[in-house]
């Protein structure tokens, strides 16, 4: 990642346990400070993604994603997605992830660490705009690489 782009990037992961953001948040802006998440809470194979709530109860949360640089809604082929949080296979619903203390309103954004099998299941240029709107370094395990074909 080019030091411009991680200036400009919404959301990183700190290994200061004590810097790490843990709740909701108002929709970031590239002049605010980053939301943190902690490296080692280690959410294998799931992605940071910040997005904007716009429904949640407890099994689902509808949501729009965001720009992880500069915290607009993405223009993606659906107005907004819903994801059953809970489901350890799409999402993770602990910390780091902040999306599922999240309650529509003022501080509606928050992160959600979501697996690349429930991004796979989107139309593929919205998989694409995800990939270049979402900071990618911070992907646990690293080495892992990116969304499979």
């Amino acid at each position: 990642m080019s030091d411009s782009k991680m200036l400009s990037a919404l959301h990183a992961s700190t290994e200061d346990p004590a810097a790490a953001s843990t709740g909701p948040v108002e929709r970031p802006r590239p002049e605010d400070g980053p939301l943190l998440w902690y490296l080692d809470t280690k959410p294998r194979f799931y992605r940071p993604y910040l997005i904007r709530v716009l429904e949640r109860d407890d099994m689902v949360i509808e949501f729009v994603f965001l720009d992880g640089n500069t915290g607009d809604d993405l223009a993606l082929s659906r107005p907004s997605y819903k994801i059953a949080y809970h489901d350890g296979r799409y999402a993770y619903s602990a910390l780091p992830s902040t999306a599922q203390k999240v309650q529509p309103g003022p501080r509606s954004c928050g992160l959600l660490f979501i697996s690349d099998l429930y991004i796979q299941g989107l139309a593929q240029p919205d998989q694409d705009a995800l990939l270049v709107s979402n900071p990618d370094d911070d992907k646990w395990p690293r080495s892992a690489g990116r969304v499979a074909p």
